[in-house]
């Protein structure tokens, strides 16, 4: 629904966000009230000589009544009507009008009483017995004055307001505008990056309106509808495993997959470090590696390291978390645009060279996520890489496109292995190793796309991507991945079924749920989120609340929607998915997780989005390692 308009300015809250921050504030102001009496009622003031703390008390009391029962009906009035209906809550902007100048004077009382309490322009002995309790009350109303000010700021909109009526010029302005401060002190690339990234954005909200709790009580109607569609269930295919390489065969090859995936969770540094090792033991070793500041080179050290900070964390972290088995080669944690952290490392327990890639973990990376091709905000044609297209293998598939920022990021990595003889020194040392890459979530993305650029050269190498994203190549280009990477997702997890076109059917079926629905916002949050962590039998939705008919006619427009070449969008995107072979974990018990189920799937398993309690745990580094450990048991 369209956000607010009040005081000349579009908000980023609608009409009916008010009911939880109103009634919180009754509250509060109820409990300070309370509190002020108490304490004017044990101290009793009355037998003082004078009488300068009754206009104080007074006025304060005052206020605090008035602004509880003006948030107390704007509450009430905010709750009026489901998503839809604004008309029953038009007169929310009337009461934010009326209580405007009533919180000025409540500032500026503030004000006066701070002064005249704390000493500043009045001797605080006249106040006589309550002269501590004034105070106590004093910095309790500047706790809410400034909760206040604070929640102004954020949901303030300092452009001007959206319209459902806009061109995509305008709505690509909006959301450039809104990445300003962003830009600040930002070069030339990743200004047009988050550009592009606007113009992506602007896409999917070109034709709507509505504000972040909107999204959330679509999501939450989502998830417990009853005329939702339910996806297909992930069905396993038969591989004939004489065509594969023998080092993806099952079982052996989840017995090497868990050993790499403790590269791809080491290279994630020193927050990833001691947050798997909350004891003070292992936090005292960390300490006790890293280097001091004013050292400028660390003799102890016999690889190389590009781009940690003066104390070493990430690097000290990385050692930490590898075993005796290992030696790191060349460590590399500079991070910017499509600058992704990895490491080189020799494992002699497999006798492997490894090339460990991050996932995302900043600000630059989640660019790097969202960094689409700039003219048709999809990929970007292999044919235009130079050293993609000598690739001969790459000619028979028709047109293969890939992910811009994944690609740029794969170019960076393998450009840092050329410049630095990387790999040529390692095997010098261990000239019989094989050649391994692995990564988590972007930098499994990262990874087989690396692995095309060496297998020109290494043509043996290996890739194993653990949950990468949703959209890496095209369909021509997965029979070549195929060939070289190995991906793992585990049960549910959102990341590898996030495409364009997944989200468009996500967005265009959160839009039928609010538009359907005739419940109230905070019912529907309340419900929903209660629903999510107890099983009870709530209702969001009445049978009666959408014809037959008219529920039919909303699937079968989704339905095309699915199956048209242009989802969600005017311009054609070609569909991205994610590289090589797909093997899928699911956990037999989700409450044991004793036992491991792993299958084949094929990549149309995950075009669409899961909405599970499970969806977003099911990527964490943690629980994937931990499938991987028991699947190879079995």
């Amino acid at each position: 629904m369209p956000p607010l308009q009040a005081f000349g300015h579009h908000w980023n809250i609608s009409n009916d966000d008010f009911v939880f921050p109103g009634l919180t504030d009754l509250i509060v102001r109820s409990f300070w009230v309370i509190c002020s009496l108490i304490i004017f009622i044990v101290h009793n003031p009355f037998g003082c000589s004078t009488y300068v703390w009754l206009p104080i008390v007074s006025l304060m009391i005052f206020v605090n009544f008035l602004s509880g029962g003006l948030s107390f009906a704007l509450a009430m009035l905010s709750a009026q009507g489901s998503i839809m209906e604004m008309e029953k809550r038009r007169h929310v902007s009337t009461l934010l009008y009326a209580r405007l100048p009533v919180f000025f004077v409540e500032v500026i009382w503030t004000i006066i009483t701070t002064l005249l309490s704390f000493n500043i322009f009045y001797n605080a002995d006249n106040l006589c017995k309550i002269e501590s309790g004034i105070r106590i009350a004093v910095v309790i109303e500047w706790i809410l004055v400034i909760s206040i000010f604070i929640g102004a700021i954020c949901v303030f909109n300092p452009h001007e307001g959206r319209r459902m009526d806009r061109s995509l010029v305008d709505e690509r302005l909006y959301w450039k505008r809104n990445f300003f401060l962003c830009k600040m002190r930002a070069d030339n690339q990743v200004r047009q990056a988050l550009d592009d990234i606007a113009t992506l954005i602007s896409q999917f909200f070109e034709d709507n309106n509505y504000v972040i709790s909107d999204i959330i009580a679509g999501l939450l109607l989502l998830v417990h509808s009853p005329h939702k569609r339910i996806p297909p269930p992930i069905e396993s295919i038969i591989k004939n495993e004489h065509e594969l390489p023998h080092w993806m065969k099952l079982p052996n090859c989840l017995k090497y997959a868990s050993r790499y995936f403790e590269f791809a969770f080491a290279v994630y540094g020193w927050p990833h470090y001691v947050a798997c090792n909350c004891a003070c033991g292992a936090w005292y070793l960390l300490c006790k590696k890293l280097n001091c500041c004013c050292r400028k080179h660390d003799n102890r050290r016999d690889f190389m390291l590009m781009g940690d900070n003066c104390c070493s964390c990430h690097s000290s972290a990385l050692e930490l978390m590898l075993d005796d088995e290992c030696t790191p080669a060349f460590v590399c944690f500079r991070n910017g645009l499509f600058e992704v952290p990895f490491a080189v490392v020799i494992d002699h327990h497999t006798n492997s060279i490894v090339i460990a890639i991050r996932g995302s973990a900043s600000f630059m990376d989640i660019i790097t996520d969202l960094s689409l091709d700039d003219e048709t905000l999809d990929s970007i044609d292999v044919d235009s890489d130079p050293i993609l297209r000598s690739d001969k293998e790459l000619d028979g598939y028709g047109e293969i496109r890939v992910h811009k920022g994944i690609l740029k990021s794969a170019r960076y990595i393998y450009e840092t292995l050329q410049t630095n003889h990387v790999i040529e020194d390692a095997q010098q040392r261990c000239p019989n190793y094989n050649i391994v890459i692995c990564g988590h979530s972007l930098g499994a993305g990262i990874g087989s796309l690396l692995a095309l650029f060496l297998k020109i050269k290494y043509p043996d190498i290996r890739c194993y991507a653990f949950a990468p994203p949703g959209s890496v190549v095209s369909e021509n280009g997965i029979y070549v991945t195929e060939k070289s990477t190995l991906s793992f997702v585990l049960g549910d997890d959102v990341v590898p079924r996030m495409t364009f076109q997944s989200i468009s059917l996500l967005k265009t079926e959160v839009e039928r749920e609010l538009t359907t629905t005739d419940k109230a916002k905070y019912e529907i949050l309340i419900k929903g989120i209660f629903k999510l962590i107890v099983s009870y039998p709530f209702s969001l939705h009445r049978a009666d609340n959408i014809s037959t008919q008219g529920f039919a006619n909303l699937t079968e427009n989704n339905n095309d929607m699915r199956h048209s070449e242009n989802i969600g969008t005017r311009e054609e995107r070609i569909m991205l998915r994610p590289p090589g072979n797909l093997l899928h974990l699911t956990f037999e018990n989700q409450k044991i997780k004793d036992r491991v189920n792993v299958n084949w799937i094929d990549h149309s398993s995950l075009a669409e989005i899961q909405l599970t309690s499970s969806m977003l745990s099911d990527h964490l580094p943690y629980n994937i390692h931990r499938a991987l450990l028991i699947a190879k048991e079995y």
